[in-house]
């Protein structure tokens, strides 16, 4: 909502994202709307995944999202944190919880995605102050900041509203999502 609302360019780092794609496969396709949700392209353009392939873009400026990989699925093996995905020779791949195996796979069977952040400065002292948090904004100065541009707005009057209300009521005025498809 901070950066969807403008209200604070001046406190942006800019970030770049790369996703890379180490498979080939039909869905899942990486949907963006690169003109923002009320573009003049309308509906989503899609990215196709492709094995060693990669798409870099600013995506907390880029509405995007993730389109249906398929209608059906097996069911999911019961994966958690801190199992580990291994080779077991012959193109097959294997999940393991500590040594046990949880699950067992052929690798056009995976979707293997790795996903990157840059953080973007102008310059070294841009840098050091986002390191030493010497810039940071409380949760004060950014309600207030809020307050004051919904009351400009009209959207509130004298009394603040309480959580979630006020929360609600940001997302529901900074943020905009494409238009549901036909």
């Amino acid at each position: 909502a901070m950066h969807h609302s403008g209200l604070f360019e001046d406190h942006r780092m800019p970030i770049a994202t790369d996703i890379s794609w180490f498979h080939d496969c039909d869905g899942g396709e990486l949907a963006y709307w690169p003109d923002g949700p009320d573009g003049p392209d309308g509906p989503a353009r899609q990215h196709q995944v492709r094995r060693n392939s990669a798409l870099v873009l600013d995506t907390d400026s880029v509405f995007h999202g993730v389109d249906r990989i398929a209608s059906e699925l097996p069911a999911m093996a019961p994966l958690r944190p801190g199992m580990r995905l291994e080779p077991a020779g012959g193109g097959r791949w294997v999940v393991r919880d500590s040594q046990r195996v949880v699950a067992d796979y052929a690798w056009d069977e995976l979707r293997y995605s790795v996903s990157w952040k840059a953080y973007c400065f102008t310059d070294e002292e841009e840098q050091r102050t986002w390191r030493d948090h010497a810039d940071d904004l409380s949760l004060g100065v950014v309600v207030d900041r809020f307050v004051a541009d919904l009351r400009a707005r009209g959207e509130l009057g004298d009394a603040v509203p309480v959580d979630p209300t006020l929360a609600l009521l940001i997302i529901d005025t900074y943020i905009r999502f494409p238009p549901p498809a036909g």
